[in-house]
This record gives structure tokens, sequence and C-alpha cells, in this order.
């Protein structure tokens, strides 16, 4: 794995922030990184990037890209605004076909908004409820991540 994480923006005063979820009344209130990359390599010869930022100078971008031999895959969940009422999301397929003229094929799929943090509280309260356990964000499937968060910061080259 290779990996970095930065602190460029947080600790400015000359930083403007756009849309801010807290306060930006102190360029030095943040202990945090702003951005981190890796690039992480899997048995088999898979690989992966990852890029994550609460702080960059671009467009506030959520998506999920793969990448393969006979297909690829792009989910953006990015907010995007059909009217002030509903969000689409786009998950799109891509392939390459032969027979007759060779062809690219491009399949999208919409789907209506969800609110990610309220699906959590609800898998949450729903296995609360009927006591068992939650399929998704289980507790085998927390020390996996944090693993891989570790890593992230053991082997940051900075």
């Amino acid at each position: 794995m290779k990996s970095t994480t930065r602190c460029d923006f947080g600790n400015r005063d000359s930083y403007a922030y756009l849309k801010m979820w807290g306060e930006d009344d102190d360029a030095n209130m943040f202990d945090v990184e702003d951005s981190a990359s890796a690039f992480l390599e899997f048995d088999g010869g898979r690989t992966a990037t990852m890029e994550t930022a609460w702080a960059v100078n671009a467009d506030s971008v959520h998506s999920y890209r793969i990448h393969g031999t006979e297909a690829g895959a792009l989910l953006d969940i990015t907010d995007i605004r059909d009217t002030d009422v509903d969000v689409s999301q786009m998950l799109k397929f891509f392939e390459t076909r032969s027979g007759g003229v060779d062809h690219y094929l491009d399949t999208s799929v919409t789907a209506n908004h969800n609110d990610p943090y309220r699906e959590q509280i609800r898998s949450f309260i729903d296995a609360v409820a009927h006591d068992e356990p939650p399929t998704t964000n289980t507790v085998e499937q927390a020390p996996a991540v944090q693993r891989l968060v570790d890593r992230v910061y053991v082997d940051n080259d900075r």
C-alpha cells in the first residue's frame, strides 16, 4: 500500500470554506487531516485507489468506480438535484461488445435519494427492536475497516 494524508487547508487563514458544516472562526482549530489518498494492492493482482477529503479545491463528489477487463461500473451518490424535492443518484455499467459492429454499451440506472445516516439509524433501531444483530456494519467488519485505516497512516509517506 502507498498512502498519504495532508493538512493543506484547515489551518490556513486564507482558506474560504464553501458550504462548511461547522464554524470556521479559527484557522488553527482543526487537528485532523483534510484529505487522504491510498493505493491498495490485493491478492490476485487487484488494485484500488481511495481518496477522501473534507476540504479540497474541487467539486464535492461521492462516487465509486470499478474497472474490470470485461466491464466497469460507476456509482455516483453525489446529490444531484433534479427539482427542489427530488435527488437522483446514478449507477452506470460499461462494457464493450462485438458482434456485427463493435460497440460500447452504456447502461444507466437512476435511483431516488436516500439518507444514509437515517438508514444507519433505522438499521440500528431495527436490530435492537428485534434483538438481532445487524447484517451490515457488523462487529466482525469493524476491525477489518480499522486495520485498513491504520495501514493508511502506517504506510503514509509524509
